[in-house]
């Protein structure tokens, strides 16, 4: 179970510069950064891409699904009340409907 207990609690701009670093050190340590800042995007199969099987492709995916879902409850673990209500309430299509799987 990862602790949460450390990490501040945003609750206004103030706080950001303490609470971002704070965050960008936790997902280090559990190894989702590139996830939660955004360089590491849900894996796609490009077209005409032969190099990654299937099941490989979706053993990715899983293993994904699972960081951003720990970025995503440390982002409303660790922001106050109205902020992680704004946060939960956003919604971003899911990618596996999207591509028709």
């Amino acid at each position: 179970m990862l602790n949460t207990l450390w990490i501040p609690v945003l609750s206004n701009s103030s706080e950001y510069a303490k609470w971002a670093l704070a965050i960008k050190g936790y997902a280090r340590m559990f190894e989702f950064w590139d996830i939660l800042n955004g360089t590491d995007a849900y894996p796609v199969k490009g077209e005409g891409d032969t190099a990654i099987s299937d099941q490989t492709l979706a053993d990715t995916r899983k293993e994904w699904r699972k960081y951003n879902n720990k970025a995503c409850g440390l982002m409303l673990r660790s922001t106050a009340e109205d902020i992680n209500l704004q946060l939960d309430s956003l919604h971003f299509p899911n990618t596996d409907e999207a591509s028709g799987e």
